[in-house]
């Protein structure tokens, strides 16, 4: 989340917030930057990456992460996260389900929306994260990566697009994407 919310954001925050307090989920805001050397966005896969390797204290060692973005409003409050996990992600990282589970972009450049996202806490998924983070700036890498404040073309969602690449590289029984 960037620093000075607006009043909305505020009340989106207030909405997560309540959902997690009410199912007794942990919840964390983040404000800071923590991709300084690339646009924003790229400060949710570097704030994602402190959860797998233990760094968020709070919560040293989850069995899933739940990523929100500040914009995203939870609808429909009577179904549990974990409920719905158990329902599309199997608790055995063996299994072919997915260790991914995405949003769909109804409409964006890209089908995946990284707004919400749900990770199975294995080793596969730190790799996958690593190996997305490292592609920030990867010439090689069929989408353009810009380093801040240079991209000539803002409504490029850089982090969504990368990560889409490497999805279409990686095992499909990994990841899915949910369409509501």
């Amino acid at each position: 989340m960037s620093s000075g919310r607006s009043e909305i954001a505020e009340i989106e925050v207030q909405n997560q917030q309540g959902y997690a307090i009410s199912y007794g989920y942990d919840y964390s805001i983040y404000e800071e930057n923590f991709a300084c050397d690339s646009l924003l966005y790229w400060s949710k896969i570097a704030g994602i990456r402190n959860y797998p390797s233990g760094v968020v204290q709070s919560c040293p060692n989850p069995d899933q992460i739940v990523w929100l973005d500040d914009d995203v409003i939870v609808v429909n409050p009577n179904i549990k996260t974990d409920e719905f996990i158990q329902g599309h992600m199997s608790k055995d990282s063996s299994l072919s389900f997915p260790n991914i589970l995405e949003t769909e972009d109804i409409g964006g450049p890209s089908p995946v929306n990284t707004g919400v996202l749900i990770l199975r806490n294995c080793e596969a998924n730190r790799m996958f994260f690593e190996k997305l983070w490292d592609m920030r700036h990867n010439p090689s890498s069929s989408v353009p990566a810009y380093s801040y404040s240079s991209c000539p073309n803002q409504i490029f969602s850089h982090e969504q697009e990368v990560m889409q690449e490497l999805l279409k590289k990686a095992d499909p029984s990994a990841y899915g994407v949910y369409r509501s």
